[in-house]
């Protein structure tokens, strides 16, 4: 760090700089300029300055800035060129400058006060239909073990996992120890071998995942926007992005085994019969669209695998609508609504997603994630240095685990 400071202090031109490293930035600033409501409101002087003026701000950056400079000795400043200026320093225009009646920046107003990070109103799931217990499971995992193809040992051996209504989770462990492998078993973006334990969820339980890559797919959006991303990516109510997941996608082997005869081609009913165990009405190949049958699910789930993803889509569909689709097109002035209480605004709503920053990319995929009122969220390092489940909602009441590791 003390080596690029120098660097920077050195060099014969302006420097403009985007940190999080607060230590670093009160070596080489000589202005800082506040971002917020569209404008830049300039602050000669060193970050720790900037603190002393602004201290409702800078408790609200993305890491504890007020611990890290209040440990630094008042005299830190920039190097100076011997002119009194310091060098990598920003040159001012006066007209760009707020100034008071002293010559000094002018005080903020008031009500300015921490406008810097817009807050995240999440949508309420509403209660899950069938579940009364707080803690009754809606997701769990029974002695599953996985093993990757390419792997010479498995990465989790004998996993349990319970998870119910009552608290928040957050999985940690050193890289490799198979945290993501474990969240994608799930959710369902991996599917368990058959026969090596038990990955199970609530039939009800809508979920919303962000994996580790989930800004990549926002490249091939970039030319749209906030809100005709969000038109496309649920037309008809359905998420196109979990159609991927594994336990979901149908592959072409698939395809082709739901035009053999007596095959089953179409799920189009569920209900719950005695004991409440699940059936689906089915619709079989070579059968009139009317003439359906009616199965258990511990049936279906010993047929081909392919007809468990039938099941899963079907069960998506049912939460889709019971999210409030109905109640809830997917017009402008709702999406924007959406959009506003994850902190993009009308103007952003409408503009290109190519132009966004960072974080704004990070609002809008939350935000996509959110539309359809999940009652658990899953976020796999996602703007983060650690992997982490965030659950509305939902609680990790056991979990145990050996892995390869």
């Amino acid at each position: 760090m003390e080596w690029l400071a120098n660097y920077v202090n050195n060099l014969k031109c302006t420097v403009c700089l985007v940190s999080h490293d607060y230590d670093f930035l009160e070596l080489v600033l000589t202005d800082v300029i506040h971002i917020a409501d569209q404008k830049l409101t300039y602050y000669p002087g060193t970050f720790k300055h900037f603190q002393q003026l602004r201290p409702e701000i800078v408790a609200g950056l993305p890491s504890p800035a007020a611990a890290v400079l209040s440990a630094r000795a008042d005299t830190a400043a920039p190097a100076s060129n011997g002119d009194g200026q310091a060098n990598g320093g920003m040159h001012r225009s006066a007209s760009n400058i707020s100034m008071g009646s002293t010559g000094e920046p002018a005080a903020p107003e008031p009500e300015a006060a921490i406008k810097t990070i817009k807050p995240l109103n999440f949508p309420d799931p509403g209660p899950l239909d069938g579940i009364k217990s707080r803690l009754k499971p809606v997701m769990s995992m029974k002695n599953v073990s996985f093993k990757y193809e390419t792997a010479a040992a498995p990465i989790l051996t004998d996993v349990n996992v319970r998870l119910s209504l009552t608290s928040r989770v957050a999985l940690v462990g050193e890289n490799g120890a198979g945290k993501t492998t474990l969240l994608k078993l799930l959710v369902g973006d991996l599917e368990a071998a058959r026969g090596v334990g038990e990955v199970w969820k609530h039939h009800n339980l809508r979920v919303a995942y962000l994996a580790q890559h989930s800004m990549h797919h926002l490249e091939d959006h970039v030319e749209s926007t906030p809100l005709a991303y969000i038109q496309d990516r649920f037309f008809l109510g359905r998420d196109k992005e979990l159609a991927k997941l594994a336990t979901l996608a149908l592959d072409d082997e698939d395809k082709e085994l739901m035009t053999q005869r007596g095959e089953i081609e179409q799920i189009v009913g569920r209900a719950e019969r005695g004991g409440k165990q699940l059936w689906y009405e089915v619709i079989k190949v070579g059968r009139k669209k009317d003439d359906t049958v009616w199965e258990p699910l511990e049936y279906l789930q010993k047929m081909k695998p392919y007809v468990m993803k039938l099941v899963r889509h079907y069960d998506e569909t049912m939460k889709a609508m019971q999210s409030g689709v109905d109640t809830r097109p997917l017009t402008g002035e709702e999406v924007k609504k959406h959009l506003a209480d994850f902190g993009i605004d009308d103007d952003l709503a409408v503009s290109k997603i190519r132009r966004f920053s960072g974080g704004q990319r990070s609002r809008l995929v939350l935000a996509a994630a959110m539309w359809n009122r999940p009652h658990l969220i899953c976020l796999d390092e996602v703007r983060s240095s650690c992997l982490c489940v965030c659950i509305r909602n939902t609680a990790l009441t056991s979990i145990s685990s050996s892995t390869a590791d």
